[in-house]
């Protein structure tokens, strides 16, 4: 496979809306915590010349779309330890602009 294409993120045809579900989901792999995706990314876009207007409020804006999302979903199917972790990051997102990185989801059940 030489890549693979997801038509969900696709159709909002920003790149940055990738980096931020990759941002977002960060928090479910803890085994990941030391690895910080955004300013990689941003070092990349650096790197090669990118110039990526108002990348970090486009970014706070995914961010939120994607939570928000995360919320509607989890109360769909009834997680609501999920619905809780997702109003955290929500929370975290609009009172710090950013993720908490001290979050990490901790799955309660099996």
């Amino acid at each position: 496979m030489a890549a693979m294409i997801d038509w969900g993120c696709g159709t909002w045809g920003d790149f940055v809306y990738d980096i931020a579900w990759i941002a977002y989901c960060w928090a479910y792999h803890p085994e990941w915590a030391g690895v910080d995706m955004v300013a990689l990314a941003k070092q990349h876009y650096t790197a090669i010349g990118l110039d990526v207007p108002a990348v970090d409020s486009r970014l706070r804006a995914y961010l939120i779309h994607i939570g928000l999302g995360d919320v509607r979903y989890s109360a769909y199917i009834g997680k609501w330890d999920q619905v809780a972790f997702a109003n955290r990051q929500l929370d975290s997102l609009v009172s710090q602009g950013r993720l908490d990185p001290s979050l990490r989801w901790v799955r309660v059940g099996a």
